[in-house]
């Protein structure tokens, strides 16, 4: 039998010092409660201040844990709007972990975001 995955996403309008922790505690209550498949986080930062929440937890040798993290002010929410598409909002969910290397994503990362972006924000994307 497949094991089913599931999406966590969590909306924040604050820099909250201690996001990591409880993104990690929400992960752990998600397991304790039976998730036995892949498990994918996100958190959605739609704060009036600049971002400056870390994307996860690090103890050298300890704890390498971390989420995707999506600052909507880096969003071209405009462009998205527009298009009245629901496909149109794949790539902002991708953004921090189709590469699967935290903040590196691109629009060329992600193949179902190519077409997303170029729509989105008028250019093209090379691949």
């Amino acid at each position: 039998m497949a094991r089913s995955s599931l999406l966590h996403v969590e909306i924040a309008n604050d820099n909250t010092p201690n996001m990591p922790l409880r993104m990690l505690r929400y992960y752990t209550d998600i397991r304790l409660a039976g998730q036995r498949g892949p498990i994918r986080q996100f958190l959605i930062y739609i704060g009036s201040e600049r971002l400056t929440m870390p994307d996860g937890l690090e103890e050298p040798g300890l704890l390498d844990y971390h989420y995707g993290l999506v600052d909507m002010h880096r969003i071209n929410c405009a462009g998205l709007l527009a298009q009245d598409k629901p496909d149109a909002l794949c790539w902002p969910s991708c953004a921090t972990s189709a590469t699967g290397i935290r903040g590196k994503w691109s629009p060329t990362s992600c193949a179902g975001c190519k077409s997303c972006w170029a729509r989105t924000n008028g250019d093209s994307v090379s691949t």
